[in-house]
Order: C-alpha cells, then structure tokens, then sequence
C-alpha cells in the first residue's frame, strides 16, 4: 500500500468521475519509490535498470526479468509492495495480486461492473420495472471506496497510469 494511502482515509467526494477527468481521489497519489524511475526504455525493452532484481530470490530472477519487460512500473509496483519474499511461484504470485492497469479510474470501475455482473443485472431489473435510462446513475466515488475499504484493493498512480492490486 502506498504510504499516502496508509497516512489519509479516504473522504467520500461528490465530485462525478468520467473518463474526462482523470483525477485522483483524496488517498491515492502519485507513488513515490526508490526505484520506479519507469521510462519508455524499461518498460517494455531490455531490462537495463541497475539494482532493480538483487532483493529477489536467485530462482525468481528470470521470471521476473520476463514480468518487467511484459508489464513495466506495474510490475515494479508488484515488487515494493506486494511481493512476498518466500513465495514459491512469482509469476503465479504476481498474476493473484494484480488486476491490471487503467488510464482512468472510471475505466477500471466500468470494467469491474462488468466483471461482476452489475451491468447486465441492472439492465435486467431496469426492465423489468419499467425504469427509464437516465434514472439510476453509478458512483464511480463510492465503488473505489468500497473497493479499497471492504474488498482491501490497493490502487497506484504512476506512470501516468492507475494501478490496481487485490489481496
């Protein structure tokens, strides 16, 4: 968890999110590192970025390389805060802890209504009901609060991306 989002809890802001505003709530901020100094040569080429692998296991080494050069500061964010020393698979450790990255918050809470079946049910019971378009909105605000609070999601903002992670 970054350390900004440990220090404020989160205020529940009226403020509509839409994928024109790419703003950033009240605890998450921009992620400081050590050693996320991501730029186009890292992030999806060669691994040239000296020291960024000697914590790691000697068996986790190669796969991480291949991690870093698929997913960039993702996978760096992966490393500072999630990272389990002794996990025996990294891959498979990263691949649990990681949702993806998002250009907008709105885009990772649309994807999420999505996944969960909240669109569809909605749609259904709009329906059915003969409720007219327009009548129920979504709270963009409120999701990424329940996200972060209830379900324990952690979101980075780096690279001029949204990060999220699960549990």
């Amino acid at each position: 968890m970054c350390e900004q989002s440990k220090k404020q809890p989160f205020e529940h802001r009226e403020a509509e999110v839409t994928p024109q505003t790419p703003e950033l709530p009240d605890d998450i901020s921009p992620t400081s590192s050590l050693f996320l100094d991501d730029d186009s040569e890292t992030a999806g080429g060669p691994v040239t970025q000296e020291g960024w692998a000697e914590h790691l296991l000697a068996e986790h080494r190669d796969v991480a390389k291949q991690l870093r050069r698929k997913h960039g500061a993702s996978f760096l964010l992966y490393l500072e805060h999630h990272y389990q020393y002794g996990a025996a698979d990294i891959e498979e450790d990263f691949y649990s802890t990681y949702i993806g990255s998002y250009d907008s918050l709105f885009d990772w809470v649309m994807e999420s209504y999505q996944e969960l079946g909240w669109v569809e049910a909605v749609e259904r019971m709009m329906r059915e009901h003969d409720i007219p378009e327009g009548a129920l909105e979504w709270s963009v605000d409120y999701f990424i609060h329940w996200a972060k609070k209830y379900q324990r999601f952690q979101i980075h903002f780096f690279g001029g991306q949204f990060h999220v992670f699960q549990p």
